[in-house]
């Protein structure tokens, strides 16, 4: 990474205002404070992520890891992925992401609140997602989400899903230590996300890449389009890895089951990491399905 691309991270801390005593949420390794930003005369609603390790001691190698992962944050431009605005200090004992405050909060939320959205809706979500992993993947800087889950995935102020905390599992992990099974077991639900490589053998770990990113994309269209869990079947995350181990997948879900041709394409992200497609491929198959139900609905208004 260019020296260039750190410097370019704008300290924004004596502009950041905190709306409340305490943060918005938190969960794994990251407190969210819902902050105004002010630029010139004008206050902005932003959200400041604070990374939170309570047995890690900051050092100067810790944090500039931190520094060139959100540099390269910083340089990514495109639609379905959060801009990252800045850092602030003062949130935690590391630099905090600032970004912009979304509204409609995280794909999980959206997907629990609005539960009647429909079919069309669901897959511009996932064309959404796809667009911007792609982006991450073969445009400009390769990157590697890592940590691709519905609370990873933001819905912006025009409901259109943009990407956050990608790379975020690898540089965390150099700081604490931690494999990434070790990363995951520390918030179970990422593992229901996780690709089987990822989890199987503790003593070899293996680090996230571009197909595993495409395992976890299987994983948030099953979501999507069923309204289920990855292994919904299983009521503890010990109980996937067990079942990993031993070489077992995920099976369709028979309660609120997706349609052939959405399993089809959810099957194949599930498959060995070398067989499964592309991310240029899956916006292939969505474009494809999105254009299959507009033809049905104008078939069905016209009949």
């Amino acid at each position: 990474m260019s020296k260039q691309s750190t410097d370019d991270l704008v300290d924004l801390t004596e502009r950041i205002t905190r709306t409340c005593t305490f943060c918005f949420t938190g969960g794994g390794f990251g407190d969210i404070w819902r902050c105004t930003l002010q630029t010139g005369a004008t206050y902005d609603e932003v959200a400041v992520k604070a990374i939170r390790f309570q047995s890690v001691e900051v050092g100067p190698s810790q944090e500039k890891a931190l520094r060139r992962e959100l540099g390269t944050w910083k340089r990514l431009k495109h639609t379905n992925i959060l801009p990252l605005l800045g850092i602030a200090t003062g949130f935690s004992p590391f630099i905090s992401m600032v970004s912009p405050w979304c509204e409609h909060g995280s794909l999980a939320v959206y997907l629990n609140k609005y539960e009647s959205i429909t079919l069309s809706d669901r897959l511009r979500l996932l064309q959404d997602v796809a667009s911007g992993l792609h982006y991450l993947h073969h445009d400009g800087i390769p990157v590697v989400h890592g940590d691709l889950t519905p609370n990873n995935v933001l819905l912006n102020d025009d409901k259109r899903a943009v990407l956050t905390d990608f790379g975020l599992s690898s540089v965390l992990g150099d700081i604490t230590g931690f494999s990434y099974l070790q990363w995951s077991c520390a918030q179970p639900g990422v593992i229901r996300y996780s690709a089987p490589e990822l989890l199987r053998d503790p003593d070899a770990p293996v680090q996230p890449d571009i197909r595993s990113d495409i395992y976890s994309f299987g994983c948030l269209a099953l979501k999507v389009l069923s309204g289920n869990e990855p292994w919904a079947d299983v009521k503890h995350w010990r109980t996937i890895l067990i079942k990993v181990a031993d070489g077992h997948s995920q099976q369709r879900p028979t309660c609120s089951p997706v349609l052939d041709v959405h399993w089809q394409l959810i099957q194949r992200c599930f498959l060995q990491p070398g067989a499964r497609p592309s991310t240029h491929h899956i916006l292939k198959i969505l474009e494809e399905l999105q254009s299959e139900g507009i033809r049905q609905i104008v078939s069905s208004i016209v009949d």
